[in-house]
């Protein structure tokens, strides 16, 4: 009688049979072992699992003609179960697995041939997510700048999975609508773009996304596209460059210029400008120089959405007129006396027309006489200034005889007194007329040769007083 040792994992039983003849003929394998795998994360007891599916031989059957057989394994229980654990190591996620070759020897030691088989987890289960509230947002500053930090927040999704210790958010796409109509769509890498641009003057606008997160192994979890970023353009445009109140010489109103204005959703809105003001037509009057100007500019985005900045612009007339310098003059005395009204003086004014005065003051009188003129110059608005000039009128034009001398004749029978005859032509300047173009005429009459015309110093010369006593008739013919 022989006796057969069958082996099962750790366990041993013996068997006694009654030998016939010399077995040659191996084990025959009815079916092969089964791999075996469970959800990774999902289920409990493993290595339970593992030394019951070892101990089965991997659910492998066999037969002999014995009738016993042995199975026996590449590994040993300790070595599987050791091999499983570390494969923790080097496959993707939480997941493990061990193979084991099973193989079954008779009594006589004919082994059967290999079956082997696996033991192991997969993760064929995506990340889970949680669920996120919709937003919504006025278009105010920096819209974009929370758009792109709620996409980098992944919308506030937050990710778990069972058989992963790190998961990766990769991408993003989306899509922006407004009014049930696609306006535009794309996506990028969620931590580094590019992003969605805000559109341009849509009043009200969703944007649509889905987010895409995937575990270590692989399998990846769509966010639903119900998750929402929606904008409503209620905020009116803003003035970023404000023309302040202001008050400028009638001379220097400035030009109105468009300012600068920002609407985060609506980048052509352009200002509107209406005037009014206060200046009158009628130039000869102060208002039309001292007035207001007010100056209102209206900003409407797309959707309706207004603000207005007014400027007032105060325009005042202050400065009085100003008088070239020209200190002192020389005029001809007959150009002054002509033109008594005239100005000798050059001026401006920056914005009204000017009344001029002056008052001549003789300082003295002499061949050239001094006079000194004071301006005063006035503007519409009061504005004043003086000016003090100096004319030196020059008496450089001569007298002009307008009646000749009458000759003086008298017979030698005449009675009379021809020294007083004399006296009385000389006096009346022997009936000779002058005028003088400026000033007043001095005259003298002499004798002949006792002066020179062209020299002042010479003058009277000599004045005839009495009439010389001659034979008649006298061979003298006047003086």
């Amino acid at each position: 009688m022989n006796t057969l040792r069958i082996i099962f994992g750790l366990y041993f039983i013996t068997l006694s049979l009654d030998t016939i003849g010399q077995d040659t003929l191996p084990p025959t394998i009815l079916s092969s072992a089964r791999d075996t795998t469970f959800e990774c994360g999902q289920t409990s007891n493993l290595i339970e699992k593992l030394t019951t599916w070892f101990n089965a031989a991997g659910n492998a059957t066999f037969e002999d003609n014995s009738g016993n057989f042995t199975i026996q394994t590449n590994i040993t229980l300790s070595q599987t179960i050791t091999i499983f654990n570390n494969s923790l190591d080097i496959l993707c996620g939480n997941k493990q697995k061990v193979e084991v070759t099973f193989t079954a020897v008779d009594p006589s030691g004919n082994v059967s041939l290999p079956t082997t088989a696996s033991f192991s987890t997969m993760d064929l289960t995506p990340p889970s997510i949680n669920t996120v509230p919709n937003v919504q947002y006025n278009c105010v500053e920096g819209i974009r700048d929370t758009l792109i930090a709620w996409i980098k927040n992944k919308g506030g999704y937050i990710a778990s999975d069972l058989c992963s210790n790190s998961l990766q958010w990769t991408s993003y796409t989306y899509a922006i609508s407004s009014g049930g109509i696609d306006l535009i769509s794309g996506g990028g890498n969620i931590a580094s773009g590019p992003y969605p641009m805000i559109p341009n003057g849509v009043c009200m606008w969703t944007l649509r996304i889905n987010f895409f997160v995937r575990d270590e192994c692989g399998n990846q979890t769509l966010t639903p596209a119900t998750t929402t970023f929606s904008v409503t353009d209620n905020i009116a445009p803003v003035f970023i460059q404000k023309p302040t109140d202001i008050t400028v010489e009638c001379n220097n109103v400035p030009v109105a210029t468009i300012p600068a204005v920002l609407d985060y959703c609506d980048k052509s809105v352009i200002p509107v400008l209406t005037t009014n003001h206060t200046q009158s037509s009628d130039s000869t009057l102060c208002s039309h120089y001292n007035y207001s100007i007010k100056r209102t500019w209206t900003a409407t985005d797309k959707c309706g959405n207004t603000n207005s900045h007014t400027q007032i612009i105060t325009v005042r007339d202050t400065k009085g007129p100003e008088i070239l310098p020209n200190p002192s003059i020389n005029l001809n005395c007959k150009t002054y006396a002509d033109h008594a009204d005239s100005i000798y003086i050059q001026y401006t004014d920056n914005c009204a027309p000017i009344l001029i005065h002056f008052v001549d003051t003789l300082k003295s009188v002499a061949c050239t006489s001094l006079v000194e003129r004071t301006y005063t110059l006035s503007d519409v608005c009061l504005n004043t200034a003086k000016y003090k000039q100096l004319l030196n009128v020059v008496q450089n034009t001569p007298p002009h005889i307008t009646k000749e001398a009458i000759n003086k004749t008298f017979t030698c029978s005449d009675q009379e007194d021809f020294n007083t005859q004399l006296f009385l032509w000389i006096q009346n300047m022997g009936q000779a007329e002058a005028t003088a173009t400026c000033g007043t005429i001095t005259s003298f009459a002499a004798i002949k040769n006792s002066y020179d015309i062209s020299d002042p110093s010479t003058y009277p010369g000599v004045t005839p007083t009495n009439l010389p006593a001659q034979i008649c008739p006298s061979p003298l013919q006047g003086f």
